[in-house]
């Protein structure tokens, strides 16, 4: 399957797996207590700090050594080392989620929360080893299976959470449902894997190659460790330092939306092996102009769903989470922000070469300014909103550092890495079509003294049309480029 193929198959299948996710949460948050419903978001905080913290960058470094594995045995026996590698970290994980349940829920700002925690542990336990299956069927180009089983492990999900949760209303059942169908998924996920790629232990234990892998994927570890934990520090903060119901509220508005996610994801995984080739090759000008050719087909995406997203932020606060969680829509629209910056892709020439070591440095940069500027900010300010400033901030000035280093690695000057002109046309297109946007969204509320349902959907329509005009006028190659990406449409550079 062509790479351009494979990334519509990772990016559809994951994105409705997310979005059914993402479905959960909202109706958890129409179903449960405000008090329940944050217990409940600062238990995914728990699994979203300790899943970096113990994966030891394996998912990272399996697509790396499965690609680049010289035949089918290899990566049976690449897949067997990492499942053998993640043991102890799971076994970490289970001490730190049940013995050290009191301790951890005090971290996060929440004592009640210890006796939800201890059978969470086999939901975050489950994760660590169900997480490997979509990086490894990539890997080996099974794109459809990996779309597939993301779509099928979230309905099952979707089901029974919200089975549980309709039926019995409880923060302790729906907790318990969540635990069980996270083990029911580690074990599936397993059994898949066996099926599909196989498990070979014969050199599994060969020490040098252990040691091979641990020393790619510990730094890319470390460096995960620092970005997750920098994006979850104002999280943190705001738990600790405000109320459980202000983080309810507060986790609702710090998202990123899970389709942005997944494109830069699913991108990222299908680009990265080319690139990675290429450099191998000794063709760092054909991959310096594949990355280019990543970062416009993102920011053709990203930029215009960021401008879409900023006008119909408060539609869509209030029409999924209702009133009561409008205090969220400040707090979307600063997190919004990251959106155009996760187009540019800096530190992926970094990895293809393997400068993971120059990664975990740029997230250990951010992680401290979010929290030193985090804590300043709330301490003083007492605002939710400006953690979300501190987190935008951080993941700049990161970007800022990934862009130095990959103009100095490859022997260029930062403005020479990014199609500049490019990206201000298209910039200036989506925002000619915000502006329009904002125009009819006044007149809508102009007409009725208030906007209804049917108001997003005009909003977005005008939009939409206004952008893709625009664009078929001034740029016809990106006209182009987003009628293939729309019909799925192989590019032959991938």
């Amino acid at each position: 399957m062509r790479a351009s193929r494979q990334v519509w198959w990772l990016y559809g299948g994951q994105l409705v797996g997310h979005m059914i996710t993402m479905a959960i949460g909202i109706v958890l948050a129409r179903l449960l207590l405000l008090s329940d419903y944050a217990i409940y978001r600062q238990l995914l905080l728990v699994s979203s700090l300790l899943l970096p913290a113990l994966g030891l960058g394996m998912k990272g470094s399996l697509l790396y050594f499965m690609g680049h594995a010289s035949d089918p045995l290899g990566q049976r026996v690449t897949l067997a080392r990492t499942y053998l590698l993640l043991f102890f970290p799971a076994l970490a994980a289970l001490l730190t989620t049940t013995v050290g349940a009191q301790t951890v829920s005090r971290f996060i700002g929440n004592p009640a929360m210890s006796v939800y925690l201890r059978p969470f542990s086999i939901y975050v336990v489950s994760l660590l080893f169900s997480s490997q299956a979509v990086p490894a069927l990539i890997a080996v180009g099974r794109a459809r299976v990996a779309a597939t089983y993301s779509v099928l492990a979230s309905v099952v999900r979707f089901a029974i959470v919200i089975g549980f949760a309709m039926a019995f209303r409880t923060i302790w059942l729906v907790v318990l449902s969540v635990s069980l169908v996270g083990l029911a998924e580690g074990l599936f996920s397993a059994f898949l894997l066996g099926r599909v790629i196989g498990f070979s232990c014969s050199k599994a234990y060969d020490r040098p190659e252990i040691a091979r892998h641990l020393k790619y994927s510990i730094p890319l570890g470390l460096s995960e460790i620092a970005y997750r934990w920098g994006n979850r520090i104002d999280h943190i903060l705001v738990s600790r330092l405000f109320a459980s119901s202000s983080y309810a509220v507060y986790s609702v508005g710090a998202i990123e939306i899970p389709f942005v996610l997944l494109l830069h994801a699913a991108i990222y995984s299908v680009a990265f092996p080319k690139m990675a080739e290429l450099y191998k090759l000794g063709r760092s000008d054909e991959m310096l102009a594949l990355w280019r050719m990543v970062i416009v087909r993102s920011f053709l995406v990203l930029f215009p769903a960021f401008l879409l997203l900023q006008l119909l932020a408060q539609d869509l606060v209030v029409l999924l989470y209702t009133e009561k969680f409008i205090g969220a829509v400040p707090i979307f629209r600063t997190y919004l922000w990251i959106i155009p910056m996760r187009s540019l892709h800096f530190n992926m020439p970094l990895r293809v070469m393997g400068r993971t070591p120059v990664d975990m440095v740029g997230s250990l940069l951010a992680l401290g300014v979010n929290v030193i500027l985090g804590y300043v900010l709330l301490a003083v300010f007492r605002q939710p909103v400006l953690a979300a400033l501190s987190t935008v901030i951080s993941f700049g000035l990161m970007n800022i550092f990934y862009s130095y280093y990959a103009a100095r690695m490859l022997n260029t000057r930062i403005h020479k890495l990014v199609p500049v002109r490019r990206l201000a046309k298209l910039a200036l297109i989506a925002s000619s079509a915000f502006v329009v946007g904002h125009m009819v969204r006044l007149a809508c509320f102009a007409c009725s003294g208030s906007l209804n349902l049917a108001a997003p959907v005009v909003i977005a329509v005008s939009f939409l049309l206004v952008f893709v005009l625009l664009l078929a006028l001034l740029s016809p190659e990106d006209f182009q480029a987003i009628r293939d990406i729309a019909r799925l449409k192989r590019d032959p550079k991938l």
